[in-house]
């Protein structure tokens, strides 16, 4: 999965922060404590993704 920054706005601040917001997510697919491979979402999605699959 790969992670593509994208903006309505075409401000050049908020093009300059784009790459640091798609390392940020590409970290988190990294960043879960229980799991040794990248995960497909980032950790905190993956968790909400976890929780509603137990809920159900």
């Amino acid at each position: 999965m790969d992670v593509t920054p994208v903006s309505s706005r075409t401000a050049p601040e908020t093009l300059l922060r784009s790459p640091h917001w798609a390392a940020l997510v590409h970290d988190l697919r990294n960043a879960t404590p229980y799991i040794r491979w990248t995960t497909a979402l980032p950790w905190p999605l993956q968790l909400a993704k976890q929780i509603a699959d137990y809920m159900l």
